[in-house]
């Protein structure tokens, strides 16, 4: 006789797999659930990030467009920044008092950050805000005066003034400004849980202004490793009665190196809450002419930073620097160039990447474009990064692709790749006897390009 197994009735069939369909569906809800929390997470995050970043922004209307917080939701080519494809993105930096303070508009602070996307190479020069320079439409006063006599000519006028003048004596284009005050330095350093830095030499200020800025609150500081809150690093950053004031500009490279360090650490990018405390006070405390596309485009190439080749520039009256002190009856105690022009520093500027190979090469420019005047602005703009161009020529025809002829391309392998991408061109070899190490013929196609 043949034995089966009962079968389950029916009924109880399904009332046994409803539990196991109800935990099935409950896993799958959840899952859901959770992919769109987190992405109403990334959202609200993106929305608030780009809020705070539109408000820092005050690019014109006709750099606005472009990018995204979300890059793969943007599949068309990014464009690129000022100078990218130059190799070279120089933004000003400036530190001012802002709201509540005296003379609040002028600049305590004024660096150059100069950034090579290839390389990831970053450089630093500050300069001394009582350098005596020529302001453009104005008489020669302090640099740190040019955002706010450029304030007062107009609101919002005081960056582009100070752009203006700092790349005329620097002798290199600026493309950008970042600029924030006090307030927002302190909370910035406050919202990372403060910076460790090695105080190099002892700081004794008996006159370091009061938080009323009617009297003193001296200010003194043992050398050594000090863990800084916000109010103790601008105190740091600003003091110089005792010191001076290339000691003070050293001192904010410091801090800001520091500060750099904390932001991109891991508890920072791995918080979002920090995050968007950072863009919070961001918004309230900075501004700069980036547009929101241009500093996300800005951070994704700052990935390729390597920080143990940052080159730092303070621009002194050491024996060896290029500058001097004096007092001027109208302006006080100010600092000029020791040459009597600003020679010096604009070769320090220009070659502060270079070695010495980049301003021996020889460069002529053949203008077959049929645009006059652009042979001579491509002349100022190689100047400008330190390259030596001797000769500026117009061609008999006009071309419409562009030419590098060199017989010493693989002399200057780094020079040559820089107009290979400039110019998008394979170097040629001269048919007759060499007028310059580089000979470059600009045709009409790099002329719509660059009007």
């Amino acid at each position: 006789m043949n034995r089966s197994t009962p079968s389950t009735p029916p009924t109880v069939r399904f009332l046994a797999a409803r539990p196991f369909r109800r935990v099935r569906r409950f896993c799958i809800w959840f899952i859901v659930a959770a992919m769109l929390g987190g992405l109403g997470t990334v959202g609200w995050l993106g929305y608030q990030a780009r809020a705070a970043i539109s408000k820092i922004s005050e690019a014109p209307a006709d750099r606005k467009a472009g990018g995204g917080l979300l890059p793969f939701l943007h599949p068309a080519e990014t464009p690129k920044l000022k100078g990218e494809e130059d190799q070279r993105i120089n933004i000003l930096l400036l530190g001012m008092g802002g709201t509540g303070h005296p003379g609040g508009s002028l600049t305590d602070t004024i660096m150059v950050f100069s950034f090579q996307p290839e390389t990831g190479q970053l450089g630093l020069i500050s300069i001394p805000r009582d350098l005596y320079a020529p302001i453009p439409g104005h008489v020669s006063a302090k640099l740190n005066s040019a955002h706010a006599t450029g304030e007062q000519e107009k609101t919002g006028n005081g960056p582009t003034l100070a752009k203006t003048t700092v790349g005329n004596l620097l002798g290199i284009p600026i493309h950008y400004f970042v600029r924030i005050d006090f307030a927002g330095f302190t909370k910035l350093v406050n919202a990372v849980g403060g910076v460790d830095v090695v105080v190099e030499k002892a700081i004794s200020d008996p006159f370091f202004p009061d938080n009323k800025l009617e009297g003193y609150e001296p200010f003194y500081l043992k050398a050594g490793p000090t863990h800084m809150d916000g109010t103790l690093a601008l105190k740091f950053a600003r003091s110089r009665e005792t010191t001076s004031d290339f000691d003070r500009s050293r001192r904010q490279q410091l801090l800001l190196k520091a500060l750099k360090d904390k932001v991109l650490s891991l508890g920072t990018l791995g918080n979002p809450k920090k995050l968007l405390d950072l863009m919070t006070i961001a918004g309230d405390h900075v501004r700069t002419d980036l547009a929101v596309w241009e500093i996300e485009r800005f951070v994704e190439l700052g990935k390729n930073i390597d920080p143990d080749t940052i080159v730092t520039k303070v621009l002194d009256t050491s024996t060896d620097g290029p500058l001097t002190s004096r007092t001027d009856e109208r302006a006080g105690y100010i600092i000029v160039p020791r040459r009597g022009n600003f020679s010096e520093v604009q070769a320090l500027a220009k070659n502060m990447f270079s070695d010495t190979l980049t301003a021996q090469a020889t460069i002529a420019i053949e203008n077959a474009s049929g645009q006059a005047a652009l042979a001579g602005n491509l002349a100022l703009l190689l100047r400008g990064y330190g390259y030596q161009v001797t000769e500026v020529t117009t061609a008999l025809k006009i071309a419409a692709k562009s030419r590098l002829i060199s017989a010493t391309a693989d002399t200057y392998p780094d020079i040559t790749q820089f107009f290979k991408q400039r110019f998008k061109v394979t170097p040629e070899a001269p048919t007759g006897a060499a007028r310059a190490d580089f000979v470059i013929i600009i045709g009409q196609v790099y002329a719509k390009k660059n009007p």
